[in-house]
């Protein structure tokens, strides 16, 4: 599946805003592996603590595992950040957390700090 998405004429607005393309799985007790820099990750078990856990970087694509051997690949080449089971934006979880099976490619955000003069 390829998908593809645009937005004309978008009035620029100071107050924090992300847009999001949601993608959820009909997949129960859901595992993670996550395309990295150096090779795929588990975020439950290869993420220090500490680090954010909220919204991930991919150099690759991604994949999701369930019970009975269930899985499905995911591969968001134009938005690398993604978050898993929710939005992820203006968040920051130190632990791991059970997650739905969901994943959230993010396609824009004004999330970086500015100064107001």
């Amino acid at each position: 599946m390829d998908v593809e998405w645009q937005v004309t004429d978008k009035t620029a607005d100071p107050i924090p805003e992300g847009g999001w393309l949601c993608f959820p799985f009909a997949i129960e007790q859901p595992q993670f592996k996550l395309g990295r820099l150096g090779g795929p990750i588990d975020p439950a078990r290869d993420i220090v603590r500490g680090a954010n856990k909220d919204l991930i970087c991919l150099s690759g694509g991604l994949t999701i595992t369930g019970t009975g051997g269930l899985a499905i690949g995911l591969c968001p080449v134009d938005s690398p950040c993604v978050s898993l089971g929710e939005p992820g934006l203006w968040k920051y979880t130190l632990d791991d957390k059970a997650r739905k099976a969901a994943i959230f490619v993010n396609l824009y955000n004004n999330e970086w700090p500015y100064q107001l003069s």
